[in-house]
């Protein structure tokens, strides 16, 4: 049973790590795009002013994590079977699934728009990679070493 528990624990701690990720990856694109295209959406007091960027950064999260659930579930098991923990390795994974989501974007191909938002995508993918680095990413496949290690120790 404490098996079964310890699969339990990973699983929340890699969808908490996901779950920050996307968060922290939409403030990220959302901020980026709002200092490249200002459009002045955002108006009035403090406080509305709040609201208005935690509805955009929260409707960008959720697309970006409609859109990158799929290849992160891939690779999040392939970082757990082959214990991939470097912090480099998911920078580098994370920025080029940000960037390939944004290839999404409704862009003509010659908009020159089109890279300045790839960029953008590409490090808010890093900095998602780093907090998922954080929360799940450093730990991946120990709970695999651990359970062979005890199963050599039994007699």
């Amino acid at each position: 049973m404490s098996t079964f528990l310890a699969y339990l624990g990973r699983l929340f701690m890699i969808l908490l790590g996901f779950t920050l990720a996307v968060a922290v990856a939409g403030g990220v694109f959302t901020a980026a795009l709002a200092s490249m295209f200002d459009t002045g959406t955002v108006d009035g007091d403090l406080l509305d002013q709040a609201v208005q960027w935690a509805g955009m950064v929260v409707l960008v999260s959720g697309l970006a994590g409609t859109i990158t659930l799929v290849p992160v579930v891939v690779l999040a098991l392939l970082a757990e079977l082959f214990s991939w923990r470097g912090l480099i390795l998911h920078g580098v994974l994370g920025g080029a699934l940000g960037a390939a989501a944004t290839l999404l974007w409704d862009g003509q191909a010659n908009d020159p728009d089109r890279a300045a938002v790839t960029l953008a995508g590409a490090a808010a993918g890093i900095v998602g990679a780093g907090v998922y680095w954080l929360v799940a990413g450093r730990n991946a496949g120990r709970l695999f070493d651990r359970i062979a290690a005890a199963r050599q120790m039994q007699p």
